[in-house]
This record gives structure tokens, C-alpha cells and sequence, in this order.
């Protein structure tokens, strides 16, 4: 290993000839030049083989899927099993890698030996949609998000093997939310970190998983936030993960529901405090700014007073009196990679 590449690139395939091009070729035009690009090809049936294999690169393995039809974990796995380097990257058929993006991780993960797990910022590509979200950076922070979503970008990440070892390794019974499961299962015993530039572009396509068998996702996304909430002593109703996922997407209907969900929140701080599963203080700043956004977005006097009362409250809120003013609000907060890092 110490004789090949220090960086292996897991790229899977699948019928992906519209981007497959351009997005070899933001790997081979990369500022870091020690590494392999690794393709595992699902048995396209388009024209993707043959757009690879006109590429006069050494640097390129193209291999099948072991097992065809047996999905993203599985060509994951595969390409992992194959790869020489110590530092494993993830890239998407359909997404762009900055020029910078390998060299930027290669030096983050050699700086920062307890980092097991490297992500980045990214933009979405062909929209006029103006969101560049930004992820916090911070491990303890990233762990504690967790609990609610995935704030690591799947295509952007680099793993360190030497860290990880027999760990890493996907979840094949998680189909449709992989990534989210691997995160959680890491963070118990690992460090996983963002870097707050932004350096891939990804595309929003028909053909991807997570969003074209969005109800499998959905249902496989709950099973990863029980386990969490299994090891927190809190073993959930479907009412309550429905009031759970509420809290992810900043949404409440009815004064009632915020009533509930800032229980719930509370019930979090406690029994987090008793069982010591997430790291203090940053969890109760989590939960606090989660709080305050969905008070936000409930735009009535009726929730800012809520707020203003709360055991939650983390200062002042901003109250506006209009959606328009509050779409502003959100997509600054977003797009502010400062406050993510200042706020925990």
C-alpha cells in the first residue's frame, strides 16, 4: 500500500452517460495527482463503458459489480475492497469534483489524525435555486446533528483507512439511506469532520436513489433515528417520530404540535444528560437552535411567545412578519458556515 496510491476514488456507475465524462474528467484534472480512480459499473446498459474506456489514463480501474443489480452499499463495498489507498474518496457519476477538492481532504485528513471521516461543502449544479449549504465542522456538533439528519454530503466524503480499518463498510440492509446509517454507526467510536469550503457540485437527477424511492428512504431514515433515540432509553411511537421529523424539516401546523415538539426537545436534554450519549455542551446548542428555527418558521405572535417563555430559549429571536422575510433568514443561516461554527 505504501508503494501505490495514497488516495483511492470510489466512483459507481449505472446507465450514467449524460455526466459520466465530465465528471472523470474533474478527477483527472485534480491538483493532487497520487491517486486511483476506482469505477464499479452496475451492468450499464447505455453507452457509460464506452465513454470510460476512452480515456487513455493509467490512473483508471474499471471493474463490474460483483453482483449485478445488488445496489449502491454493494458497488460501495466492492470498490472499497479493491482500493489501494489509505485515504478512500467518494464521487457520484453525475457530480463535479473542484480542482482543489482531493488535495484540500488529503491535507485535512494528514493534518488532523483523529478525523476518520472528511466532508465538504457543496452547490447544486443546473439550478437557479441560490443554495450553497454549508455543514458544521465541528465532530462534536456533526454528531449531535445527527440525531435529526445527515449534514455530511455522501459524494464529497474521504475516509481514513488506517482509522476506520474493518469498519468501513457499508450497511447493505439500509438500502436507501446508507450513508446516514454508516455516519451514525461511526460517530459512536469516531471523529467525522466537515471542511467549510465548498467543493463538489452535485445534480438533483430523476435517477437518484434517495429521491426516486423517496417513501424506502423515508422508512429506512426512521429506522437509523430510532436506533439513536434506542440508545438514548427513548424507544418512539410513530407519533413521535412523525413529531421528530417535523422538527427536521422546520415545519408545525398547529400551536399545539410546537407545545409537543418543545416537550420532546426537552425529554432529548434529559435523557441525554442521564445516559451520556452525545456530547455536552453542544447537544443542548442543537437542540436550542432547532427550536428556535422552527419557532421561526411557525410565524405567529403565538410562537414567539412560546419561544420567549421556553426553557429553550437561546436569547432573542428573530420575529418576522412575512414567509418572504423568513425564506431570507433561512437561506442566509444556511449559507453561513460562520454561524454553524460559532453558535456550538
Amino acid at each position: 500500500m505504501k508503494n501505490g496510491p495514497l488516495v483511492s476514488i470510489v466512483m459507481p456507475t449505472y446507465n450514467s452517460e449524460l455526466y459520466i465524462k465530465e465528471s472523470v474528467e474533474s478527477i483527472l484534472n485534480q491538483t493532487y495527482s497520487n491517486f486511483e480512480l476506482i469505477i464499479i459499473d452496475g451492468y450499464s446498459t447505455d453507452s457509460t463503458e464506452k465513454i470510460i474506456s476512452s480515456f487513455r489514463s493509467d490512473k483508471i480501474r474499471f471493474y463490474k459489480q460483483k453482483e449485478k443489480g445488488s445496489g449502491l452499499a454493494c458497488a460501495l463495498n466492492d470498490g472499497i475492497s479493491t482500493a489501494n489507498g489509505e485515504f478512500i474518496a467518494r464521487m457520484d457519476a453525475d457530480d463535479i469534483s473542484f480542482s482543489n477538492r482531493i488535495e484540500q481532504q488529503t491535507n485535512y485528513l494528514l493534518n488532523n489524525g483523529n478525523i476518520a471521516v472528511c466532508g465538504t461543502c457543496a452547490k447544486p449544479l443546473e439550478t437557479t435555486i441560490p443554495r450553497i449549504r454549508r455543514y458544521p465542522l465541528n465532530p462534536n456538533v456533526v454528531k449531535c446533528c445527527l440525531l435529526f439528519e445527515s449534514l455530511i454530503v455522501h459524494p464529497s466524503v474521504m475516509f481514513n483507512r488506517n482509522i476506520l480499518k474493518n469498519d468501513l463498510i457499508y450497511d447493505i440492509s439500509f438500502k436507501y439511506c446508507e450513508d446516514y446509517e454508516l455516519w451514525t454507526r461511526l460517530t459512536e467510536k469516531y471523529d467525522i469532520g466537515n471542511i467549510g469550503e465548498i467543493l463538489i457540485g452535485y445534480r438533483l437527477t430523476k435517477g437518484s436513489a434517495s429521491r426516486g424511492n423517496y417513501q424506502k428512504h423515508l422508512e429506512f431514515n426512521h429506522k437509523v433515528i430510532s436506533r439513536q433515540l434506542n440508545k438514548l432509553n427513548i424507544y418512539p411511537s410513530n407519533e413521535q417520530i412523525n413529531l421528530h421529523k417535523n422538527i427536521v424539516v422546520e415545519k408545525s401546523n398547529i400551536i399545539n404540535e410546537l407545545i409537543k415538539i418543545e416537550e420532546w426537545l426537552l425529554k432529548l436534554i434529559q435523557n441525554n444528560q442521564n445516559y451520556s450519549v452525545y456530547p455536552e455542551p453542544y447537544f443542548t446548542a442543537v437542540i436550542k437552535n432547532r427550536w428556535r428555527d422552527i419557532c421561526i418558521t411557525y410565524l405567529s405572535s403565538k410562537s414567539y411567545q412560546l419561544y420567549s417563555n421556553s426553557k429553550l430559549s437561546n436569547g432573542k429571536m428573530y420575529y418576522f412578519n412575512s414567509p418572504k422575510k423568513i425564506i431570507h433568514y433561512m437561506i442566509q443561516r444556511h449559507n453561513n458556515s460562520a454561524e454553524w461554527n460559532t453558535l456550538y
